[in-house]
């Protein structure tokens, strides 16, 4: 006979099993990192993943945007991001991986300031 501690924290892993997917990095070509220099035109500093939003120089005379996901704000805090590090109007480069479907969004690996500071999105990059 299973004990009730065995049981509740058996009903606790399963119910948060499908939480794990959320985490995914399948839409993105993590394969072919990319070099992305734009202007900062929106930091957005919110849970469940912050967000840069940069104009891109589209090489026709335009700009495109694009949206770049980065961690949570606990996960960036605690690798030396600040909510006001990055202003609209920085110059900023990013390296990082694109959508495969083509779309303007990726994935922050490193985060190049105006200043030359490099910042990491999340442990490991």
């Amino acid at each position: 006979m299973k004990s009730p501690i065995t049981c509740l924290a058996l009903a606790v892993a399963c119910s948060a099993a499908p939480s794990w997917g959320h985490h995914s990095s399948a839409m993105y070509d993590i394969e072919h990192k990319v070099l992305i220099e734009g202007t900062v035109s929106q930091f957005e500093w919110v849970n469940p993943h912050s967000w840069l939003w940069l104009k891109v120089p589209d090489g026709k005379g335009g700009e495109e945007d694009y949206a770049l996901e980065c961690g949570s704000i606990a996960q960036l805090l605690q690798i030396g991001w600040t909510r006001d590090m990055v202003k609209p109007g920085d110059k900023v480069k990013v390296v990082g991986a694109l959508r495969k479907d083509g779309v303007k969004r990726g994935e922050v690996f490193t985060l190049i300031t105006a200043s030359g500071a490099h910042l990491q999105n999340r442990v490991g990059y």
